[in-house]
């Protein structure tokens, strides 16, 4: 995950939640990318917003959500479902907003 603060653009973190992850489907990426890939790839999701961090933890503002094609995001349900619960969730990455950045709550939109 990389969380970048706008407009200053300042990159909090990088890097990934260290789940091992299944290439992600053709139709996410081209095979040719695909192939590079191989079964231990990693995928990151970058956070980005427009606003600012104010007390108690509360980002005031938009955040945005950039992936790299990752077809296992998603809620711990779809996850454990659909992938036999190897992948990235939504809220192990709201955990590490928390971590990572310090927010709390989202008084703005998530996009992505």
């Amino acid at each position: 995950m990389s969380t970048t603060s706008r407009p200053s653009r300042r990159s909090l973190r990088t890097g990934h939640d260290g789940t091992g992850r299944r290439p992600p489907s053709r139709s996410s990426l081209r095979p040719r990318r695909l192939a590079r890939l191989g079964p231990l790839a990693r995928l990151t999701t970058t956070v980005s917003g427009i606003g600012r961090l104010a007390p108690g933890g509360v980002w005031e503002g938009n955040l945005y959500l950039r992936g790299e094609g990752d077809p296992t995001f998603g809620s711990s349900a779809f996850i454990r479902s659909a992938y036999g619960g190897k992948g990235a969730s939504v809220s192990a990455l709201a955990g590490q907003l928390v971590r990572v950045a310090g927010i709390h709550r989202v008084n703005g939109s998530i996009l992505g």
